[in-house]
């Protein structure tokens, strides 16, 4: 295999690793998306925020998913949609 062919692959596998990279980066749970979802009146935006802290490694995880699911449950109405 020739020198530059080398080079393409390498670069191709940064490039590659970059692009998962941010995009793990991007669904994962942070604090700042924490706070808007529970300043906001969107129920979609509360179970997307409960699906990621799911998968993260979080310190006072059950402590977030508590405050999500009373901020979820005071946006729906009547107990069978809780």
């Amino acid at each position: 295999m020739s020198c530059w062919k080398v080079t393409y692959l390498l670069i191709l596998c940064v490039f590659a690793s970059t692009l998962l990279f941010a995009q793990n980066v991007q669904n994962s749970f942070t604090k700042n998306n924490f706070y808007q979802a529970m300043a906001g009146t969107d129920a979609a935006a509360i179970d997307e925020q409960l699906d990621l802290l799911k998968l993260a490694a979080v310190k006072d995880k059950t402590a977030f998913e508590g405050a999500l699911l009373m901020k979820k449950a005071s946006l729906v109405g009547g107990p069978k949609k809780k």
